[in-house]
C-alpha cells in the first residue's frame, strides 16, 4: 500500500511543481506588464520557496527519506495556501467566481493529499518503532 502512496505522491508533487511554475511565469509576466509592486515580489518569493520544497520532496521521496518528506509536506501545507490565496487576491480584477471556486477546490485537494501523505508517513514511523521494540525484546530474551 505504501508503494502506491509513494508512487502517487511522486506524480502529485510533479503536477504541483508544474502548476507552481505556471504561477511563477504568470507572476513574472504580470511584473513586466504592471511594473514592480510588493505583491509581485511576495508571489515570486512564495513560488520559489514552493518550487524548492517540492524539488526536495521529490528527491526525498525517491531516496525514501520519509521523515524529511513529512517535514516538507507540513511546510508545504502552510506555503501553498498563501500562494494560491494571494495569487487569487492580486489578480482579482480578471477573476470570476468560477476561478475562485476552482482555486478553493485546488487548495482543498492539496491539503487533503498532503495530510494523507503525512498520515502515511506517521503510520510507517509507528510501525517501524513497534518493529524495533519487538526486536529489542526478542534480543533480550535470546541472551
Amino acid at each position: 500500500m505504501e508503494y502506491l502512496a509513494q508512487k502517487a505522491s511522486k506524480y502529485f508533487y510533479i503536477v504541483l511543481l508544474v502548476t507552481i511554475l505556471f504561477h511563477l511565469v504568470d507572476t513574472i509576466l504580470m511584473l513586466f506588464k504592471t511594473g514592480y509592486s510588493p505583491e509581485t515580489f511576495v508571489l515570486i518569493l512564495l513560488s520559489i520557496i514552493n518550487i524548492m520544497l517540492l524539488g526536495n520532496s521529490i528527491h526525498f521521496n525517491r531516496k525514501q527519506k520519509f521523515t524529511e518528506c513529512k517535514v516538507n509536506a507540513k511546510i508545504l501545507r502552510f506555503t501553498i495556501a498563501p500562494l494560491l490565496i494571494l495569487h487569487t487576491v492580486y489578480t482579482w480584477d480578471s477573476i470570476n467566481l468560477i476561478t475562485l471556486r476552482d482555486n478553493i477546490m485546488a487548495l482543498s485537494v492539496i491539503e487533503l493529499v498532503l495530510g494523507y501523505r503525512i498520515n502515511c508517513i506517521e503510520y510507517l514511523e509507528r510501525m517501524a518503532n513497534q518493529f524495533a521494540k519487538e526486536n529489542m525484546i526478542n534480543l533480550k530474551e535470546d541472551k
